[in-house]
Protein backbone atom coordinates (compact mmCIF):
# COMPACT_ATOMS: atom_id res chain seq x y z
CA UNK A 1 0.00 0.00 0.00
CA UNK A 2 1.51 3.17 -0.99
CA UNK A 3 1.75 5.73 1.04
CA UNK A 4 0.26 9.63 0.53
CA UNK A 5 2.45 12.92 0.91
CA UNK A 6 0.80 14.02 3.85
CA UNK A 7 0.80 10.79 5.36
CA UNK A 8 4.65 10.60 5.19
CA UNK A 9 5.52 14.43 5.83
CA UNK A 10 3.34 17.02 6.99
CA UNK A 11 5.85 20.07 6.92
CA UNK A 12 4.06 23.46 8.11
CA UNK A 13 4.35 25.23 4.74
CA UNK A 14 1.59 26.79 5.68
CA UNK A 15 3.98 29.49 7.81
CA UNK A 16 5.71 30.52 4.67
CA UNK A 17 2.66 31.11 2.82
CA UNK A 18 1.16 32.82 5.32
CA UNK A 19 4.36 34.44 6.22
CA UNK A 20 4.25 35.83 2.26
CA UNK A 21 1.23 36.28 1.42
CA UNK A 22 -1.14 37.18 4.72
CA UNK A 23 -4.08 36.10 5.28
CA UNK A 24 -6.17 39.32 5.76
CA UNK A 25 -6.14 42.04 8.40
CA UNK A 26 -3.06 41.98 10.77
CA UNK A 27 -5.62 41.34 14.03
CA UNK A 28 -6.19 37.46 12.48
CA UNK A 29 -2.83 35.41 14.01
CA UNK A 30 -4.01 31.70 13.02
CA UNK A 31 -3.97 30.52 9.26
CA UNK A 32 -7.71 29.81 7.97
CA UNK A 33 -7.93 27.89 4.45
CA UNK A 34 -11.07 30.41 4.44
CA UNK A 35 -9.39 33.44 4.62
CA UNK A 36 -6.61 31.95 2.55
CA UNK A 37 -9.16 31.12 -0.27
CA UNK A 38 -10.68 34.70 -0.22
CA UNK A 39 -7.35 35.91 -0.76
CA UNK A 40 -6.65 34.00 -3.89
CA UNK A 41 -10.31 34.78 -5.56
CA UNK A 42 -9.89 38.17 -4.51
CA UNK A 43 -6.36 37.88 -6.59
CA UNK A 44 -2.65 37.69 -4.73
CA UNK A 45 -1.23 41.33 -5.28
CA UNK A 46 1.70 41.03 -7.62
CA UNK A 47 3.97 42.86 -4.88
CA UNK A 48 3.53 39.33 -2.87
CA UNK A 49 5.06 37.61 -5.91
CA UNK A 50 7.86 39.43 -6.42
CA UNK A 51 8.57 38.76 -2.77
CA UNK A 52 8.43 35.17 -3.57
CA UNK A 53 10.91 35.66 -6.55
CA UNK A 54 13.06 37.52 -4.38
CA UNK A 55 13.36 34.58 -2.09
CA UNK A 56 13.48 31.68 -4.32
CA UNK A 57 15.97 34.15 -6.74
CA UNK A 58 13.12 33.29 -9.53
CA UNK A 59 13.80 35.49 -12.36
CA UNK A 60 10.11 36.95 -14.47
CA UNK A 61 10.71 34.73 -17.43
CA UNK A 62 10.55 31.56 -14.82
CA UNK A 63 7.83 33.57 -12.37
CA UNK A 64 5.75 33.95 -15.74
CA UNK A 65 6.10 30.60 -16.88
CA UNK A 66 5.47 29.01 -13.24
CA UNK A 67 2.13 31.28 -13.51
CA UNK A 68 0.90 30.54 -16.94
CA UNK A 69 1.02 33.76 -18.16
CA UNK A 70 3.19 35.80 -20.39
CA UNK A 71 6.46 37.87 -19.38
CA UNK A 72 4.82 41.02 -20.59
CA UNK A 73 1.75 40.68 -18.56
CA UNK A 74 3.84 40.11 -15.70
CA UNK A 75 6.14 42.74 -16.31
CA UNK A 76 2.30 45.20 -16.89
CA UNK A 77 1.12 44.22 -13.68
CA UNK A 78 4.08 44.98 -11.68
CA UNK A 79 4.35 47.77 -13.11
CA UNK A 80 0.65 48.66 -12.58
CA UNK A 81 0.68 47.50 -8.54
CA UNK A 82 -1.53 44.70 -9.82
CA UNK A 83 -3.23 41.53 -9.16
CA UNK A 84 -3.36 38.25 -10.31
CA UNK A 85 -6.61 36.69 -11.29
CA UNK A 86 -8.14 34.19 -9.03
CA UNK A 87 -6.53 31.16 -11.30
CA UNK A 88 -3.25 32.64 -11.40
CA UNK A 89 -3.37 33.26 -7.58
CA UNK A 90 -4.52 29.48 -7.39
CA UNK A 91 -1.47 28.64 -9.06
CA UNK A 92 1.05 30.75 -7.05
CA UNK A 93 -0.17 29.44 -3.67
CA UNK A 94 0.09 26.05 -4.90
CA UNK A 95 4.00 26.61 -6.18
CA UNK A 96 4.87 28.74 -3.25
CA UNK A 97 3.91 25.83 -1.23
CA UNK A 98 5.91 23.52 -3.48
CA UNK A 99 8.81 26.14 -2.88
CA UNK A 100 8.16 26.19 0.86
CA UNK A 101 8.45 22.65 1.20
CA UNK A 102 11.34 21.90 -0.86
CA UNK A 103 13.26 24.67 1.46
CA UNK A 104 12.09 22.97 4.24
CA UNK A 105 13.23 19.45 2.98
CA UNK A 106 16.72 20.81 1.26
CA UNK A 107 17.67 23.58 3.91
CA UNK A 108 17.64 26.90 2.24
CA UNK A 109 16.21 28.79 -0.36
CA UNK A 110 18.78 28.56 -2.92
CA UNK A 111 18.68 24.85 -2.87
CA UNK A 112 14.86 25.05 -2.93
CA UNK A 113 14.81 26.63 -6.28
CA UNK A 114 17.90 24.56 -7.36
CA UNK A 115 15.71 21.00 -7.02
CA UNK A 116 12.65 22.60 -8.14
CA UNK A 117 14.57 23.54 -11.37
CA UNK A 118 16.46 20.83 -12.50
CA UNK A 119 15.23 17.64 -14.15
CA UNK A 120 14.37 14.31 -12.15
CA UNK A 121 14.49 11.06 -12.75
CA UNK A 122 11.60 10.49 -10.78
CA UNK A 123 9.39 13.08 -12.26
CA UNK A 124 9.96 11.37 -15.96
CA UNK A 125 13.44 13.64 -16.09
CA UNK A 126 11.26 16.46 -15.80
CA UNK A 127 11.76 19.35 -13.30
CA UNK A 128 9.22 20.13 -10.49
CA UNK A 129 8.58 23.30 -11.70
CA UNK A 130 7.32 21.64 -14.86
CA UNK A 131 5.29 19.21 -13.03
CA UNK A 132 3.98 22.17 -10.65
CA UNK A 133 2.48 23.54 -13.69
CA UNK A 134 -0.74 21.28 -13.30
CA UNK A 135 -2.31 20.18 -10.15
CA UNK A 136 -1.80 16.45 -10.35
CA UNK A 137 1.89 17.63 -11.18
CA UNK A 138 2.30 19.35 -8.41
CA UNK A 139 0.83 16.51 -5.84
CA UNK A 140 3.55 14.20 -7.57
CA UNK A 141 5.92 16.69 -6.60
CA UNK A 142 4.54 16.98 -3.25
CA UNK A 143 4.57 12.99 -2.72
CA UNK A 144 8.22 13.16 -4.11
CA UNK A 145 9.24 15.70 -1.44
CA UNK A 146 7.62 13.51 1.08
CA UNK A 147 9.61 10.48 0.34
CA UNK A 148 12.86 12.66 0.38
CA UNK A 149 11.91 14.19 4.01
CA UNK A 150 11.36 10.70 5.26
CA UNK A 151 14.58 8.56 3.49
CA UNK A 152 11.90 6.54 1.01
CA UNK A 153 13.82 5.94 -1.87
CA UNK A 154 12.36 8.54 -4.32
Amino acid sequence: MSLTASELFDPDYRSHVKALIGTGAKSEPEYSADRLLARIRAGIEVSLVVRMAHRYDLTDVVLADLLAISLSTLKRRRAANGRLTADESDRFVRVLGLYAMAEDVMGSPALAFEWMSCANRSLGHESPNAYARMDAGAREVEDLLGRIAHGVAA
